[in-house]
């Protein structure tokens, strides 16, 4: 797994206290093996909370995952296997408080969690019934179409019939023409 170099010196500044450019880059470069392996453990040991798309708009919607380990968070881009952050889940009010909130945070995201599985599930519900009914107005469609092409065949027949009738219509209005054209000695037609 790649750490980024962001993860870095948050896990320098955050974990190590390391508070200005100077000590959080020396600190990276002296501990490089050290900063992997506890990150890789964090993550290893951890929680996974979430895995799907980033609301944070600078990620572009990546696949994160969020591990949880103790009050510490490391995110990760799934599709990149790289870590984007970590930071801690610190209120300022001392770790029992923090472990609370934490507690709270993950019932609430349990909730969250529960209520999501169950609207999939009734939306996976309702999505059969309307690709059944689909199929069936596909079916539908396909007998319509169906009877639809044996019209236009039909028709198709109709009109030829109707064209050898003016045919023999205009054969038998000849032939009456002719008759006449002996009457009148063929000085009008």
């Amino acid at each position: 797994m790649n750490i980024s170099r962001h993860a870095m010196e948050r896990y320098a500044e955050r974990l190590m206290d390391k508070d200005n450019k100077t000590d959080v880059s020396l600190f990276i470069s002296n501990h490089i093996q050290k900063i992997n392996d506890d990150i890789e453990k964090m993550i290893e040991y951890g929680e996974m909370l979430y895995e799907g798309r980033s609301l944070k708009k600078d990620w572009q919607n990546a696949v994160v995952q969020i591990y949880l380990r103790d009050n510490w968070i490391v995110i990760v881009d799934k599709n990149k296997q790289n870590v984007i952050t970590i930071f801690s889940l610190d209120l300022g009010v001392g770790d029992e408080m923090n472990q609370q909130y934490i507690s709270l945070l993950r019932n609430k995201l349990d909730v969250a969690k529960a209520a999501y599985a169950e609207k999939c599930k009734e939306i996976d519900a309702q999505k059969d019934i309307f690709l059944k009914l689909i199929e069936e107005n596909e079916d539908i469609i396909k007998e319509y179409r169906r009877i639809v092409n044996s019209l236009v065949e039909q028709n198709e027949s109709y009109e030829s019939l109707i064209k050898e009738l003016e045919t023999n219509k205009d054969l038998a209005e000849r032939e009456v023409r002719e008759v006449i054209g002996i009457f009148t000695g063929k000085n009008v037609f």
